[in-house]
């Protein structure tokens, strides 16, 4: 029988805690096992925020038994890009150190690409790896093992790059692929599992809506009555979409996460491309799609996802947080076999 086993690879901004979270949940059901979660210091913050972020949720949620592993300190070619909206700690700046949380001792000394690559060798085409930051543990996998590594994996699901050509930090280009072009290009042109993205226009503010008023005066306040992470999200995500003055909640990775684990529910509109990522001028980390549909040459390699529904995620949202059970079934092992495509 084959086990639902996943990898996490993120960048520990908030939306990176809500994946994390509802992951935990599922695992709490005996839907799936988390095998172990890598960050890399290309995105949303430094490596060691990053670490010491995701320490904090898996802390709050009496989880630190899961491993967690430092990957890439920054992209593969020149130097991070930094965003504003997730702070420079990548909680919105707005907590109090925990003094508890010792990054060097909690941390496992295995680095994330030679672990990714050994967890896929322990359990060949068993193992989902969930990469919702920038690519580059994953892209370090692919030049490192090969294909050898390409053939081990399950399915690969990536939150990033856009369809439309609508950008979220340059005008062209996500801020995922942006912040790692090359890693971005890597693992779509040396991929062989199946592949969903769920790329940045779904998430935007007129195809995928959650009140901000329901975000904090409904759901957050029911919330942290039950959950303690809750506290901790509400306050961070305070910082970054009310101080900011966003109108709606869309945390990005969550999206995708949701995606994984409900997609009979939540995914309102798929399809299936030929995607590769620009590499140059000012398209840079613009996700390119084969409209020719050239498909000898290029066969189609992606499964995109293009719309969500809002409501289901709330629905989701609140099962994350233990304020209500969930009439549908998660994913099994066999829904996650992705067709042919």
């Amino acid at each position: 029988m084959s086990h639902n086993y996943v990898i996490l690879d993120c960048d520990g901004g908030s939306d990176d805690a809500w994946a994390l979270i509802l992951l935990l949940k599922a695992e709490a059901e005996k839907q799936l096992t988390i095998l172990g979660v890598t960050v890399c210091g290309s995105g949303n913050t430094s490596l060691y925020n990053a670490a010491y972020n995701i320490l904090r949720i898996l802390k709050t949620c009496g989880r630190l038994e899961i491993p967690l592993f430092l990957g890439a300190p920054g992209p593969l070619l020149g130097s991070s890009v930094q965003p504003s909206f997730h702070g420079k700690d990548g909680f919105g700046d707005v907590l109090h150190p925990d003094d508890s949380i010792q990054v060097k001792d909690m941390v496992r000394s295995e680095h994330a690409v030679a672990l990714i690559n050994r967890l896929c060798a322990k359990h060949p085409k068993e193992v989902t790896i969930i990469a919702i930051g920038p690519l580059t543990n994953i892209a370090l996998c692919y030049s490192m093992y090969g294909q050898s590594f390409a053939q081990l994996i399950k399915h690969l699901y990536i939150m990033g790059g856009n369809y439309q050509g609508i950008g979220n930090c340059t005008r062209a280009a996500e801020f995922n692929f942006y912040a790692d072009p090359e890693a971005a290009h890597i693992v779509l042109l040396k991929s062989t599992c199946p592949i969903t993205i769920l790329p940045w226009e779904p998430c935007m503010n007129d195809r995928f809506f959650i009140c901000i008023k329901w975000r904090f005066e409904t759901f957050g306040k029911c919330a942290a009555k039950v959950n303690p992470v809750a506290d901790i999200l509400n306050a961070v995500e305070s910082a970054q979409y009310l101080i900011t003055g966003h109108k709606a909640w869309n945390p990005c990775d969550g999206l995708l996460v949701a995606a994984f684990l409900f997609d009979k529910q939540i995914i309102r509109k798929e399809s299936f491309w030929h995607c590769t990522v620009d590499l140059t001028s000012c398209t840079r980390g613009q996700m390119v799609l084969d409209h020719l549909h050239e498909i000898e040459k290029n066969a189609k390699n992606v499964h995109l996802i293009e719309l969500l529904d809002a409501e289901f995620f709330q629905c989701a949202a609140e099962w994350a947080m233990g304020l209500r059970d969930l009439n549908v079934s998660i994913r099994t092992c066999e829904d996650n076999k992705n067709a042919n495509i």
